[in-house]
């Protein structure tokens, strides 16, 4: 069925001191609406939308950069969705990794 309005999605992530080194990124392939991303309760990053989604890039990837952002244990990563219309979320699997070079 059709659902407008905020959604929400969190992990627990759990990563040893070698995991949390370099130039960390989250990938989304696949993610639609304005959406707003939190790392242990801090915003670190967000994505806008035009309201009419005909009219964005078609690809719907939103790339964060999280160096910084995540500690040795548990981290809760938090993404907020605002759907304006019937289509929205997540909807191919995020991913974490380690940027190399520059």
């Amino acid at each position: 069925q059709s659902y407008r309005g905020y959604l929400w999605y969190r992990a627990d992530v759990d990563l040893t001191e070698t995991e949390t080194k370099g130039k960390l990124r989250l990938h989304f392939p696949g993610i639609f609406n304005d959406c707003w991303i939190y790392v242990n309760g801090e915003l670190v990053g967000q994505r806008s939308q035009e309201t009419l989604w005909w009219r964005n890039d078609y690809r719907f990837q939103w790339d964060v950069n999280l160096e910084g952002k995540l500690h040795t244990g548990k981290n809760v990563i938090a993404v907020c969705c605002h759907c304006q219309h019937h289509y929205g979320g997540i909807f191919r699997r995020p991913f974490l990794y380690r940027a190399h070079g520059k």
